[in-house]
């Protein structure tokens, strides 16, 4: 059989783009490496958390050492938006230009505008039920509608550190997430949404939120536990004539009219690399030698706040943000970044004990910058390696430190920890917001994409996930995700 469309993956891009294909009347073909996550009641026993459990995560090199603390990878229905704590932000309108950092890096300009996408994020937060307050993000974007769901309401104990944090002119918001959460919706409203599979489906991931929905288009179906290994061009060199796939412990050959990547920032580049041939030498896509280079996944660091004596309640806490810095301010006039609440995550239970039955964990997320040493590569005995050395992180510590000072005037207890960029605390990691391996633009000697997500070098072939990012910003990345993916099913419905 020859399909029309055949997806690699099911996370965010994958799943998304066979939501805006349905009733395209294209016979779509879904390949996941793995598996559903079933649904049961141990989903919320921490060894579910992807914080600590090798239940569902597997570890790649990250320079030159292979570790729990290093990369983990996501091999099931959904992707990593399984376990993710369902944050959904825009990136603002001037993250799509030419930004300059503290450190003197520099973002480089997107192919589109953030005009071009905001009508697919628009569409993208309908699908996602995002909630969220209009108007009271300070360097929120534009917005064509307002949020499709409310604001999330705050515990008691957050609300009482907002209001005090108003009173020093900081300006929390609500944290647009995408939850169930209407009357009869699934959500519960539990503490355990970040790092955990939720068994109520009551969390907008990729397989709730797009995929379940898709499936029930007849013309379009999964096949599970399918490990596509390499893409096969025509004798021509110019179009992928069908994928090499490994279903059963056997190789099968599945054919398609197009094909789309949706692997993730680590596994697409990957197939583009273990896919080189006579026509593609260096790689499937790989004309500029960049396929795999300008890895991105933000400066990150650990924030911990509360009020002096008060214990921590369990709550559904990761309703809030930060945002006034996004910008800097008026003594720091470039991009910082955002402070953002987090769920309950499963600590050591004396970590527990010590700190977090006190204070309430957080982190800053900060830009870093794509730089061609920052890569995925394939060594000679075919597995895969990750370099990844961290970059501009002189605005996560400006952050860290303003964040940190407006809390203490506010009377309240705060300690930034962990970043990073702070060698003495963490090693370069690579885990999470991980994109830019096939950065997307107008010259394809500086792009592997085109601005629709097409590979510039090859006529039929696609990618979709965070691969395509030409920088990070400093939001979440998963909504951007979904909104390119939604425009670039635009796009194939009349390829």
């Amino acid at each position: 059989m020859i399909y029309d469309v055949v997806i690699v993956g099911s996370g965010p891009g994958g799943s998304t783009l066979s939501y805006g294909l349905m009733n395209s009347g294209l016979k779509i073909l879904i390949l996941e490496k793995g598996n559903c996550i079933p649904r049961e009641i141990e989903n919320w026993d921490s060894e579910s958390s992807t914080k600590f459990s090798k239940k569902y995560s597997h570890f790649i090199t990250v320079n030159g050492i292979e570790s729990e603390s290093n990369c983990r990878a996501y091999f099931n229905v959904g992707g990593q938006s399984k376990f993710y704590g369902s944050s959904l932000l825009r990136l603002r309108e001037k993250d799509f230009n030419k930004l300059q950092h503290i450190g003197g890096g520099i973002s480089p300009k997107w192919p589109i505008s953030y005009e071009e996408l905001e009508p697919y994020y628009a569409k993208a937060e309908i699908i996602y039920k995002v909630h969220g307050l209009d108007g009271e993000d300070p360097t929120g974007p534009y917005r064509s509608t307002g949020f499709p769901y409310p604001p999330i309401s705050h515990d008691f104990f957050n609300q009482n550190l907002i209001d005090k944090l108003k009173m020093k002119g900081i300006n929390p918001i609500h944290l647009p997430r995408g939850l169930d959460l209407q009357e009869g919706g699934r959500c519960i409203k539990c503490f355990k949404c970040d790092t955990f599979p939720c068994p109520t489906y009551g969390k907008m991931d990729a397989e709730v939120a797009c995929l379940i929905p898709a499936l029930s288009d007849e013309n379009i179906s999964i096949l599970e536990n399918a490990n596509c290994q390499k893409l096969i061009v025509n004798r021509a060199g110019n179009q992928v004539s069908y994928a090499e796939v490994i279903i059963n412990d056997k190789v099968e050959r599945i054919y398609s009219r197009l094909f789309v990547l949706s692997c993730n920032s680590i596994f697409s580049p990957e197939i583009l690399l273990r896919s080189a041939s006579f026509h593609h030498p260096a790689g499937l896509a790989n004309s500029s030698s960049l396929v795999g280079s300008n890895l991105m996944q933000h400066n990150i660091g650990t924030f911990l706040f509360g009020s002096l004596g008060k214990k921590i309640p369990k709550m559904h806490q990761k309703t809030f943000a930060i945002t006034d810095f996004y910008w800097g301010d008026e003594e720091v006039k470039f991009p910082l970044g955002i402070m953002q609440s987090l769920g309950q995550i499963p600590f050591p239970q004396w970590w527990n004990r010590m700190v977090l039955n006190w204070l309430e964990a957080s982190f800053l997320m900060s830009e870093d910058l794509p730089m061609q040493y920052n890569r995925i590569s394939i060594d000679r005995n075919g597995k895969i390696n990750i370099k990844y050395k961290t970059n501009n992180t002189i605005g996560l510590k400006v952050l860290a430190k303003k964040i940190q000072s407006v809390f203490r005037s506010a009377g309240l207890v705060a300690k930034s920890m962990h970043l990073n960029s702070d060698g003495k605390y963490l090693p370069p990691r690579v885990d999470g917001h991980i994109v830019g391996t096939l950065v997307f633009g107008d010259d394809p000697k500086t792009s592997v994409l085109d601005k629709n997500c097409k590979t510039h070098d090859i006529e039929n072939l696609f990618v979709v996930d965070g691969s395509f990012f030409p920088s990070s910003g400093a939001v979440n990345p998963t909504l951007t995700i979904a909104a390119q993916a939604l425009k670039t099913a635009d796009f194939i419905r009349k390829y």
